[in-house]
């Protein structure tokens, strides 16, 4: 009997830390502003409010997608879960790519260099042992360049 009072009365302290800790939590992300809560759609848009911020208010990019500024507001807190259609527009707007608003790359820049684009096209196709030389002959390169 007292081996079970035991084990009743340590389970409960343990649900009431762990509802006291998690309460921690969440008022702590709430007062800092951190939206990786679980409850919270925000996590899902890491980005959202840089890329806003880089070129208008709320209420300007609210005008510019025809919405209204709280409802900006609310995507932003991560209050509501925001379309996709808001998060393409807001990539378009703002000049950036959906990519980066959803935290898979890490440019605010969504121009891409075509260049670039054509090197990686051409590098794509090559053998893993020619990756290899190409990332040697690279470093040639750079080292050649630093000496210059």
């Amino acid at each position: 009997m007292l081996l079970i009072n035991i084990i009743i009365t340590s389970f409960a302290l343990f649900v009431n830390t762990t509802y006291l800790a998690y309460n921690k939590i969440e008022q702590y992300q709430q007062s800092e502003g951190v939206g990786f809560v679980q409850n919270n759609n925000l996590y899902l848009y890491p980005n959202l409010v840089n890329a806003r911020k880089n070129k208008y208010t709320q209420s300007e990019l609210a005008e510019l997608i025809g919405i209204s500024q709280q409802e900006v507001s609310r995507y932003e807190k991560g209050a509501v879960k925001a379309p996709i259609n808001y998060i393409i527009d807001v990539a378009d707007i703002c000049g950036v790519s959906v990519d980066y608003i959803l935290g898979r790359e890490q440019s605010l820049n969504a121009e891409s260099d075509p260049d670039r684009d054509e090197l990686m096209r051409m590098y794509d196709k090559l053998s893993e042992k020619n990756k290899l030389r190409a990332a040697e002959r690279i470093q040639t390169l750079l080292a050649m360049q630093s000496e210059e």
